[in-house]
């Protein structure tokens, strides 16, 4: 016996009791068809609580009058005749009890679904199912507009028979589908994406092509952009991943756990899936092989570089982390612990604990103060004149550097030696001697003197430059040894390493329109990052949070005729003011300064100080400043003479 088999044999057993049952639903569809169906439904006039004395059940749907029947080896929903009386949000029918199938039938989709075989497997027809089934046309009972008003799943009920059975569409129903589409707006996330799915991954493309051809996700733009990039080729389980990597956003059903491995991936990929970050996320990396494989990665490359890493986790440390944060004479332990570990897995120094030793525990200071010297300085207590020191670059070769100066001092030896040729001030470099002690080259005084300015004068653009389908970052800063641009859009921060030119410019392109996206730049000079605002920013969130890229183009062009004035200085009357104060009896933003109402029979702002035959105001700064909340307004005080962004206007005054 099948599994209709049994279902005929259980539905004569309901009848038996005196009840009518039914097979309906997809189950016939199928066998009409000559296909299997994974489960049979039964409609029945039997009460549920019979139901459930009679047969071993549990509940799956109670309210709307289902039970699922637990029989031999198989299971059934089984749901009480019911009719629909209204329906709520376009979604949820109200129900109730009916009598007959044929009462039931009047609520259900297609003509081919509402079909039912009774217990001597004689089929009940009374929509024309028979003949749309021959006729292989997918038709909705009824008016179509109606049933998918009342129902906005139909809608993409409809479009996967019409795409999994090969059907045609019924014109009606053809029409309607796409006269309703909007209705698509109230359906769950769970439910769009669960059916976008049963669709996309049909073995023809037939409903995707009828989805895009009549934008039948035009109200749901979130899935027109999923449809845009879908590949069969797709694992369902990363799809949430691709759209976050194409969008810049998260998925609506992304899960916090998956939000957590979009960064990981992101970060994977801006990296150039860097040593240390394959270290780090190695799991991540091998968890979406094949994603990043469908995306041009070459994953074989990347496979090699993960071998090759000279150690894959902490335990091929040769001195432990908590070793290492006992060596670490600074607050700042983790974060010379990551710098150490980044430096072995580039090779930059040995996993011996003397190299790891000799980076934590610095003792060698030195700094770049012109391109001719490097000044080094050793603490007299804990070192003894020593005279040969070496340049270690490009990892680990090293040159014996040129000692031309000593000078003893209270605290410290001090040594000036030659600065090799084609030193790079945006490389890092270490200065090491014959014991193996080391330290970080820094740049000192050479960026006060007149050969820095010289060499790295630089009249190119600064900030942004933005186009609809790309925008351009650059920094100047010749010193920094790292740079990375993060954007912030939708909660969503995405990082972008920046490369330095022969001038000292950093920059980065980013593809895509980033109009009203948000910005920061994370900056190394030495060991650590910090985070500054954009200089040249023209653009900034509330209490400088981060910068915005605008379209300039957009600017309203002020217009104005410059007042008269007889050009002698004797003739100025000069007052200055404070926004702030100047427009207090209001509420101190710039738009007060040109209210024309009176004040006890005077007028004021502007009109006010004409009034007093004052020829030129001075407003004291505008832009930008520190010490006070853009939001809460009344918090600080400030007259604006500590500047933060010279070229944003101060949110305090808005």
């Amino acid at each position: 016996m099948n599994y209709l088999d049994y279902g005929i044999e259980l539905i004569n057993k309901i009848e038996e009791m005196g009840y009518k049952a039914y097979l309906v639903g997809g189950a016939i569809r199928d066998s009409l068809l000559g296909l299997e169906s994974n489960d049979i439904d039964i409609a029945t006039s039997m009460p549920l609580e019979l139901i459930e004395k009679t047969f071993k059940t549990k509940p799956n749907g109670k309210d709307f009058f289902s039970l699922t029947i637990i029989y031999k080896k198989y299971t059934f929903e089984i749901t009480h005749f019911r009719k629909d009386i209204k329906s709520i949000n376009h979604r949820h029918p109200e129900v109730s009890y009916c009598d007959t199938y044929e009462e039931d039938s009047k609520r259900r989709d297609l003509t081919i679904n509402a079909l039912a075989m009774d217990k001597n497997r004689q089929i009940l027809d009374f929509h024309g199912g028979l003949d749309d089934l021959k006729a292989k046309t997918i038709k909705m009972i009824g008016n179509p507009v109606k049933r998918f008003d009342e129902d906005a799943l139909r809608i993409l009920r409809a479009i996967y028979y019409y795409a999994k059975l090969d059907f045609n569409l019924d014109k009606a129903t053809e029409k309607a589908l796409c006269a309703t589409r909007e209705l698509l707006v109230y359906l769950s996330d769970e439910r769009l994406f669960a059916n976008f799915k049963r669709i996309a991954y049909l073995d023809n493309d037939k409903g995707l092509k009828f989805i895009k051809d009549n934008n039948i996700f035009q109200f749901v733009p979130v899935y027109n952009n999923l449809l845009s990039i879908f590949d069969k080729n797709y694992k369902e389980e990363d799809l949430v991943f691709y759209y976050y990597l194409k969008f810049f956003e998260y998925f609506p059903l992304t899960s916090k756990e998956d939000k957590k491995l979009c960064k990981e991936l992101d970060i994977l990929i801006n990296s150039n899936f860097g040593n240390y970050e394959l270290y780090l996320y190695t799991k991540t990396y091998k968890r979406f092989k094949s994603l990043l494989s469908n995306l041009g990665y070459d994953t074989a490359s990347i496979d090699k570089k993960l071998r090759q890493l000279v150690i894959k986790s902490e335990d091929d440390l040769e001195l432990s982390k908590a070793l290492m944060s006992k060596v670490i004479k600074t607050q700042k332990k983790q974060l010379y612990i990551d710098r150490t570990i980044k430096l072995i897995l580039d090779k930059k120094i040995n996993n011996t604990k003397e190299d790891i030793t000799s980076v934590l525990d610095e003792k060698i200071k030195a700094y770049v103060d012109s391109f001719y010297a490097i000044t080094i300085l050793l603490d007299k207590d804990v070192y003894e004149i020593n005279k040969d020191f070496y340049l270690e670059y490009d990892n680990k070769k090293s040159i014996r550097l040129d000692i031309f100066e000593f000078y003893e001092e209270d605290r410290f030896y001090k040594y000036v030696a030659k600065l090799p040729k084609n030193i790079k001030l945006n490389e890092e470099y270490y200065i090491t001697d014959f014991k193996g002690n080391r330290g970080l080259l820094r740049s000192g005084s050479i960026i006060r003197t007149q050969e820095f300015e010289n060499k790295f004068k630089y009249d190119g653009p600064l900030g942004f430059v933005y186009t609809k389908n790309s925008t351009k970052f650059y920094v100047w800063t010749p010193v920094a040894k790292q740079m990375v641009l993060e954007l912030y859009h939708n909660d969503i921060i995405k990082k972008y390493n920046m490369v330095c030119d022969n001038n000292g410019v950093w920059s980065v392109e980013v593809l895509g329109d980033l109009e009203g996206y948000g910005y920061l730049f994370d900056v190394r000079v030495f060991e650590e990052f910090d985070q500054i605002l954009d200089p040249y920013a023209i653009s900034s969130a509330e209490n400088h949070k981060y910068n915005y890229v605008v379209d300039k183009t957009k600017f309203y062009k002020m217009r104005y005729d410059k007042p008269k004035f007889s050009g002698r200085y004797t003739d100025s009357v000069i007052y200055e003011a404070s926004i702030r104060d100047f427009t207090s009896y209001y509420s101190g933003h710039y738009l007060d300064l040109i209210k024309s109402q009176d004040f006890e029979g005077y007028p004021t702002g502007l009109e006010y100080i004409k009034s007093l035959g004052i020829t030129h105001v001075q407003f004291l700064p505008t832009y930008d400043f520190y010490g006070v909340d853009d939001i809460d307004k009344d918090r600080f005080y400030n007259w604006g003479y500590n500047p933060l962004q010279y070229f944003v206007p101060s949110g305090w005054y808005s």
